[in-house]
């Protein structure tokens, strides 16, 4: 019996490890805290007209190429999806 005793005793110490249970009470604020998100600021507004031109910041004599990399741009700014 008193080995019995002596196995339960070891075996308590290996489990208590003379450390308070960790209780999502006693964690301080910072450590229950989540760090806050960074959010992208929303894009500039775009001027208020129906010409593309101006909404692209190009000019009707411009390249086809010069006004679909302007049009890129402004999707990488506005679409929907990069938004979110």
């Amino acid at each position: 019996n008193s080995a019995n005793n002596a196995h339960n005793v070891a075996h308590h110490s290996i489990l208590a490890d003379n450390k308070p249970p960790i209780d999502a009470e006693i964690l301080s604020k910072e450590q229950t805290e989540t760090p806050p998100t960074k959010t992208k600021p929303p894009p500039p507004p775009l001027p208020n007209t129906n010409d593309p031109f101006i909404l692209l910041g190009s000019n009707p004599g411009d390249s086809f190429d010069d006004i679909r990399a302007a049009y890129k741009r402004m999707v990488k700014i506005y679409h929907p999806d990069i938004l979110m």
